[in-house]
């Protein structure tokens, strides 16, 4: 993800830095409106002995952590390629929506 995303939220009290990009076009948060239930997963967690992970991201992912979701914190709308991807693909790109593709023919270019 270090290159497709722009985590918001790195160096914080819900995340270190390890593992998230900072330049890509789909955008990253970890929610910062959390439900009651989940204000206890990670004191709970730790007090039955597992780590609190703010690096799970960097490539380990053992403990007790929050996960982010493809947000954009700007407008809390759902970040992906359709709104991400396809804006910087500009005119050089023809979205066939609904449609099947019944055979891709392979053509060797090296022999």
């Amino acid at each position: 993800m270090l290159k497709v995303e722009t985590f918001t939220g790195a160096d914080s009290s819900s995340y270190g830095s390890s593992g998230v990009g900072n330049s890509g076009p789909i955008r990253s948060v970890i929610n910062r409106v959390m439900p009651t239930q989940q204000n206890y997963w990670i004191p709970t967690g730790t007090n039955l002995g597992a780590t609190h992970n703010l690096e799970s991201l960097g490539g380990n992912p053992i403990g007790i952590m929050n996960q982010p979701s493809n947000v954009d914190s700007r407008t809390y709308t759902r970040s992906y390629v359709a709104n991400s991807y396809l804006p910087l693909a500009g005119t050089n790109l023809y979205v066939m929506d609904s449609t099947r593709v019944a055979k891709i023919n392979f053509i060797p270019q090296y022999g």
